[in-house]
C-alpha cells in the first residue's frame, strides 16, 4: 500500500471515528478504525522499513488529534506492528477469521500498554475499556477490511483471476 493511500485512509477513519461512531457508540466505546489499518497494512505489506513508517504515521496522526500523552500512540503503533512482524515471519495471516483474531488482540494490547502508561503518568484509570474497544473493532472489521480491498485492488480471499 502507497504511503498517500495510507494516509487519505488515515484521515478518513480518524475522522469517522471522531463524527460517525460517537453517535453509534456503544456504552461509551467506540471502535478504533486506524488499528484496523495497521493489522491491514502488516498483513498485506511486504517491506518491513513501510510498515514501521505507515504505522508510525498512523500513531503519529491519531497522537495529532487526541488528548493524551503525544507520542504514546505512535510508539504503541511501532512497538505492536513489530511484534505482528515477527508473527507474520512464522504463520500465514491473510486467512480472515486469523486476522479478526489479530486485529481482536491487537487492539486489545494496544489499549491495555496505553491503559497502563495513562496510570502510570497521570493516576487514570483506563483498563475497563481495552476489552471493550477491542471487541467493537472486532466486529466493524470485516466492514473495514473490505472497504480497504476494494480501494487498494486486493482480491478477496479465495478469488480466482487471471494473471
Amino acid at each position: 500500500m502507497k504511503l498517500y493511500i495510507t494516509l487519505i485512509f488515515g484521515v478518513l477513519f480518524l475522522f469517522t471515528g471522531i463524527v460517525v461512531f460517537p453517535i453509534l457508540g456503544f456504552h461509551n466505546e467506540r471502535p478504533d478504525l486506524l488499528i484496523i489499518l495497521c493489522v491491514y497494512i502488516i498483513v498485506y505489506n511486504n517491506s518491513r522499513q513501510s510498515i514501521l513508517l505507515q504505522t508510525w504515521l498512523i500513531g503519529l496522526l491519531k497522537d495529532s488529534l487526541t488528548l493524551d500523552l503525544f507520542g504514546l500512540h505512535s510508539l504503541l503503533c511501532i512497538l505492536l506492528s513489530y511484534t505482528l512482524l515477527k508473527l507474520k515471519q512464522t504463520m500465514h495471516l491473510t486467512n480472515s477469521f486469523v486476522l479478526l483474531i489479530l486485529i481482536f488482540f491487537y487492539t486489545f494490547q494496544y489499549y491495555l500498554l496505553n491503559s497502563i502508561i495513562v496510570y502510570i503518568f497521570c493516576n487514570v484509570d483506563l483498563a475497563n475499556t481495552a476489552f471493550k474497544c477491542a471487541i467493537y473493532t472486532t466486529l466493524v472489521a470485516p466492514f473495514t477490511i473490505l472497504v480497504l480491498r476494494v480501494f487498494t485492488h486486493e482480491p478477496p480471499e479465495g478469488y480466482l483471476y487471471e494473471v
